[in-house]
């Protein structure tokens, strides 16, 4: 695909343009289901007669799944575009949803939730990838701020509905299958998407002395960065495991009250995200 020109980029990067629109709402989707078989976890041991560690390795293999399949996922990206990605994406959570709303064992379960986790690896670098190659460099960290407040917002949405829909009578299974309609949405909104930026937009030649000089992907920002995003999910990960667990089983809270706990956790992020995609561009 040809760059677009000049007149066109500025028709087409818009911040609230309708590509924009659709990655921060598919990122609402592929996060929704993230915390919700965390906030699940005093639940399930009370079904399935789970041991604290049992709960650990529910809670570790999804996330291996993800971390094995980043580096791949992001290589295929860049040879079939993100708009196939971004579908696959939302199949793969289309599976994984139906999974887990019919889950009758842990191991059933896992596969679901594996299938759930894979779809954010196999998400995220399509729509990163499309959406900073739809704006310019003085807009981009807005437009990535926007789109990261999608994906905090379905991380605090996922236990918060878990919590109201349990709380109306409904069961946890049926949460998964709740979900799974917005996901259908989210195909035929990308479906809708026509055309996709294949290379950085055109620059113009005072913008272009504004750019460093490219540099390698293995640098130290980036292995310094990868190393505080691990270390930041160890901890994150340990802690929402077993949050519900204690608050339900060591507090006496409410399930659904500590699911809201959980879900409200991640509210100051919907505000965060932009305001530090703004302040990266200034």
């Amino acid at each position: 695909m040809k760059p677009l020109d000049e007149a066109q980029v500025e028709s087409k990067t818009r911040i609230m343009s309708y590509g924009l629109m659709v990655m921060t709402l598919t990122h609402t989707m592929t996060h929704s289901f993230q915390n919700i078989h965390t906030a699940l976890f005093p639940v399930l041991r009370d079904e399935f007669m789970l041991t604290n560690q049992q709960i650990g390795i529910i809670a570790s293999i999804p996330n291996l799944c993800q971390a094995l399949l980043s580096i791949p996922t992001g290589l295929l990206s860049d040879r079939i575009g993100s708009r196939k990605m971004l579908l696959l994406a939302m199949g793969v959570a289309c599976v994984g949803a139906l999974t887990a709303s019919m889950a009758n064992s842990p191991t059933m379960l896992i596969i679901a939730v594996s299938l759930l986790y894979i779809n954010t690896t196999v998400y995220h670098p399509a729509s990163y990838s499309f959406v900073s190659r739809s704006f310019k460099p003085r807009d981009r960290s807005k437009a990535l701020g926007v789109q990261g407040a999608g994906g905090t917002l379905g991380m605090a949405i996922g236990p918060i509905s878990l919590a109201v829909l349990v709380y109306l009578g409904f069961q946890w299974r049926q949460v998964y299958l709740f979900w799974f309609f917005p996901l259908l949405l989210g195909i035929a909104m990308i479906l809708r998407i026509r055309e996709e930026p294949t290379d950085d937009l055109v620059l113009s030649e005072s913008e272009k002395t504004e750019q460093e000089p490219a540099r390698s992907l293995l640098s130290a920002s980036l292995v310094f960065f990868m190393v505080y995003s691990g270390a930041k999910m160890v901890a994150s990960g340990m802690t929402n495991s077993f949050l519900n667990v204690y608050l339900v089983e060591t507090q006496g809270w409410a399930f659904e009250y500590a699911s809201l706990i959980l879900g409200g956790s991640y509210i100051m992020g919907i505000i965060a995200a932009p305001v530090g995609g703004y302040l990266a561009a200034r």
